[in-house]
């Protein structure tokens, strides 16, 4: 099953790694369009974290900025929570986003861990995690709630 990784690096130089399945690019026409998707993904991601991406992996890999996160907020144990489920069966999955932006209060609803469905910055981030990733089954995926976890 094909995939999108990114490594995220914090403020104390720590590095984590996640890989969000998605769909293969079966047919050479398709990698464009699914490159694209795959970089709307990663600038998605990058707009509701803080710390840097260290290195992000799509056919072929490639190597991001190594510096620091300019934000000591930056770490790899504060982490968004995405829970999503399979359109199909209704399986639940998750996938953890260190480095989570939590100094940016607009990201969340007022006095919550929860995201803010209405922030722009979340309503792309869904739009593009839908568009490329797909569950464990290989079927499309539906975002159901975003939290922030330490």
């Amino acid at each position: 099953m094909a995939g999108t990784t990114i490594k995220f690096r914090d403020y104390d130089n720590d590095l984590k790694q996640i890989s969000i399945p998605r769909a293969e690019v079966t047919v050479v026409g398709d990698y464009p369009a699914a490159l694209t998707a795959h970089t709307a993904l990663v600038d998605a991601i990058n707009a509701v974290t803080l710390g840097t991406i260290a290195l992000q992996a799509f056919t072929p890999r490639t190597i991001e900025a190594q510096a620091l996160p300019a934000s000591p907020v930056a770490q790899t144990n504060v982490q968004w929570l995405v829970t999503y489920t399979d359109d199909i069966d209704g399986h639940v999955e998750h996938l953890s986003l260190p480095t989570a932006d939590i100094a940016t209060a607009a990201l969340r609803l007022p006095n919550s861990s929860f995201y803010d469905p209405a922030n722009a910055l979340w309503i792309a981030f869904i739009a593009a995690f839908e568009a490329v990733s797909i569950s464990n089954l290989g079927n499309a995926v539906t975002v159901t709630q975003i939290e922030f976890k330490e």
